[in-house]
């Protein structure tokens, strides 16, 4: 079973500061979740090991925005 991404928020400091600004929470069961600090690429990395998902994909979309 593939874990379930969700984008808990997305802190533009941290991004200024030049560090992982999405925080994830990963569930991987329904009992065992994660709270994770992730880079843009540490999201590409679960993209390309676990495919899309709407968490990812939120959080991908916040590090675009927040580039622009």
């Amino acid at each position: 079973m593939s874990p379930v991404f969700r984008l808990t928020r997305f802190n533009q400091r941290r991004y200024n500061r030049g560090v992982a600004a999405a925080e994830v929470e990963v569930a991987y069961t329904r009992t065992d979740r994660s709270l994770l600090w992730m880079t843009n690429r540490d999201l590409c990395r679960n993209v390309a090991l676990y495919g899309q998902s709407e968490g990812l994909a939120q959080a991908l979309a916040a590090y675009r925005e927040a580039a622009q």
